[in-house]
């Protein structure tokens, strides 16, 4: 099974292709909630379209995510973290398979946010 990276700072977090679907998934739904709540997700949106588009175009194994440009400042790595702390918290029935988008959630913030 075919896996590609998330990075950040140095660190890498390799998820299979497969999960990294769901997880793009649930990360759409998360964006939507985020907007209706007013937040200001302008930056992150524009990336995760840009993450989706890799992972529809790019062939098995290279459909990283790098997030150094996209979390270059305090304000949008919290945003992004609470993103990835939220994923707990959505619903069934969305499309994507939730117990996978929460491990993947699980396993970015783990490895790129608290691995010392």
């Amino acid at each position: 099974m075919a896996t590609s990276a998330v990075r950040f700072s140095g660190n890498d977090v390799f998820i299979a292709d497969s999960d990294l679907g769901d997880w793009l998934q649930a990360v759409t739904v998360q964006f939507k909630q985020l907007i209706e709540n007013g937040e200001d997700v302008e930056l992150l949106l524009e990336a995760c379209h840009e993450w989706c588009d890799t992972y529809e175009n790019l062939p098995p194994g290279l459909k990283d995510i790098e997030l150094d440009e996209v979390l270059r400042d305090e304000g949008k790595k919290l945003l992004f973290k609470r993103l990835l702390e939220s994923t707990k918290g959505l619903e069934s029935g969305e499309g994507f398979d939730l117990v996978v988008a929460k491990e993947v959630s699980g396993k970015i913030l783990k490895g790129l946010f608290f691995n010392g």
